[in-house]
């Protein structure tokens, strides 16, 4: 059971990475569109078109159709687990020494 777990995690946290990466060569790939766009002309309107579909139509993943999927929503809250964990932990401590 909880290697189950484990493993849908692991396939969670590995999609996002992927996600991530995915998005950063899709910016590298529109900078070099628009490189492209300023140095040729006959393909201009077809190259800003490329560029407003892709504006309009981002590369985004959601869970619920609220939560974007992104390594920096991951990171958020494991940060905030953390936090609230050494929190704990500190109260804890200070409660229990006489």
């Amino acid at each position: 059971m909880a290697f189950t777990v484990i493993e849908t995690y692991e396939y969670i946290i590995f999609s996002m990475i992927l996600l991530d990466l995915l998005q950063d060569n899709l910016k590298k790939i529109k900078s070099l569109i628009i490189l492209k766009c300023l140095e040729c002309e006959r393909e201009r309107e077809d190259l800003q078109l490329f560029i407003d579909v892709m504006e309009q139509r981002p590369l985004q993943f959601t869970l619920w159709r609220i939560i974007p999927i992104s390594m920096i929503v991951f990171l958020s809250f494991v940060s905030f687990c953390v936090i609230h964990i050494m929190a704990v932990i500190q109260i804890r401590l200070f409660i229990d020494t006489p």
